[in-house]
């Protein structure tokens, strides 16, 4: 099963593309939650270079809402992330897909048009 979406974006950089994705992701009605900057955590933590590295946790309020209110510990497994890797050849974007689970509680508790997998990748699509 494929996990996620992935691609080499060109004539990009990381900041351009990070601004692309959340503009793009906020559109489709995701929000940012939170960012991180893994390449600075890794120093920090671990004082490990790291090339420019970045992760969007984008959550879907809409679904998020839903899920909560039907099964709470579910909820964290609707959020997606947005893997931004630049280095000095290639920017690198990875959406990653939500867990099977979702789609099991999409399916049952929401209803098919809710399953967040087509929306993500037509960001992705869009991204190039």
């Amino acid at each position: 099963m494929e996990y996620a979406y992935e691609r080499v974006l060109n004539g990009t950089d990381l900041f351009d593309c990070l601004e692309r994705a959340s503009n793009d992701l906020r559109q489709q009605g995701y929000g940012i939650v939170t960012q991180l900057e893994v390449a600075d955590a890794l120093s920090k933590k671990f004082g490990v270079k790291f090339s420019n590295f970045q992760i969007l946790g984008a959550c879907n309020s809409e679904m998020g809402r839903r899920m909560y209110g039907i099964d709470k510990p579910a909820y964290g497994f609707q959020s997606s992330n947005v893997l931004v890797h630049a280095d000095e050849h290639d920017v690198r974007l990875a959406i990653v897909r939500a867990l099977p689970m979702i789609t099991i509680f999409s399916a049952r508790d929401f209803g098919e048009r809710t399953i967040p997998t087509e929306t993500l990748r037509s960001v992705f699509d869009r991204l190039h």
